[in-house]
């Protein structure tokens, strides 16, 4: 037990003492340690700089801008824009208003139209001055009548008529003058004459200088000169007899227009309830027809004697087709 414990000890002053000379040992401070004095140098920076930091409170730094102030200010800004937009706008009129007027410039005149003179070119003398002369002395072609400002212009002048309405009533009726535009259709005088003779307005016959003007005609399609008087003769298809009954003011009767295979189409009234065989004596009777009716015709089909019109749901202007018996 000795002898181990005296091993030992031999063997453990042999590693402390004999293997490390303590003496021969030079103690170097590392670059990252610092001296004491340093230390507490830094130490007292360190407790400055804390003091200083200030503290930012999370939730005041997370605020959103106020959007009604930043639209506020675009809006300001925009009616800034608009009112210098509008300043230089007028600046620019007043600019232009202040300037003189200028003289209307005439346009360009037509090319004339080329004349044919085959034979007049050898009479023409050689040289630049028998040139010119000749063209001096051509005539000039009259303007085109074909242009859309002169077709205005010629449109918009009225015929002048001398109108005469015959009613069998006053035969020797004085005549009155009325007035028309070219391309205004006689249809237009129309309604003031069935109110004079008190009928349809297609029952209304109209004759400029003794022609027929049908539907849609016009003093310019007629042929009429603007620069004479127009005699119009207006007469009623309908006889006295027809006349005496007026059916437009009775709510129970429908004018409807009836159509022929020859001849103008005629317009009569006839009763809503009553059946299309007392139609036919009514058409017959008011419209003085030369032969018995045969059938009438609506919407393509054959009307039968005892339907109504009411039944077919007919209304006024109605067209009805009527045809004749063929002996």
């Amino acid at each position: 037990m000795a002898l181990s414990e005296s091993i030992s000890s031999d063997s453990d002053d042999d590693l402390y003492t004999k293997s490390i000379d303590l003496e021969k040992v030079k103690v170097t401070p590392h670059n990252d340690i610092l001296p004491s004095n340093s230390t507490k140098q830094e130490s007292r920076q360190i407790g400055s700089s804390v003091a200083e930091i200030e503290v930012i409170d999370d939730d005041a730094s997370l605020d959103l801008p106020d959007t009604e102030q930043i639209s506020q200010r675009a809006k300001e800004a925009r009616k800034k824009r608009i009112e210098q937009l509008a300043r230089k706008e007028l600046l620019e009129l007043e600019k232009i208003i202040s300037e003189p007027a200028l003289g209307f410039i005439a346009p360009y005149p037509k090319r004339t139209k080329r004349v044919n003179c085959s034979k007049d070119t050898q009479e023409i003398g050689s040289g630049n001055h028998g040139i010119a002369s000749y063209f001096k002395e051509a005539p000039v072609a009259a303007p085109d009548k074909s242009t859309d400002v002169y077709d205005l212009a010629e449109l918009d002048k009225e015929v002048n008529l001398y109108v005469t309405v015959f009613v069998d009533k006053d035969v020797n009726r004085k005549g009155r003058f009325m007035t028309l535009l070219r391309d205004e259709p006689f249809d237009k005088l129309r309604p003031e004459f069935a109110r004079e003779l008190k009928c349809n307005q297609l029952d209304v016959m109209i004759h400029v200088n003794n022609v027929d003007a049908g539907p849609g005609d016009t003093p310019d399609s007629m042929g009429l000169d603007i620069d004479k008087l127009a005699v119009v003769n207006v007469f009623s298809l309908r006889s006295e007899e027809g006349v005496g009954t007026d059916f437009s003011t009775d709510p129970s009767f429908i004018p409807v227009k009836c159509i022929f295979a020859s001849g103008r189409p005629r317009c009569v009234y006839i009763k809503l309830t009553e059946t299309f065989e007392e139609a036919k004596k009514r058409i017959k009777e008011a419209l003085h027809l030369p032969g018995t009716i045969e059938k009438l015709v609506f919407d393509n089909d054959v009307l039968e004697e005892s339907e109504t019109p009411e039944s077919t749901e007919m209304e006024a202007e109605d067209v009805l087709e009527v045809y004749l018996k063929t002996s």
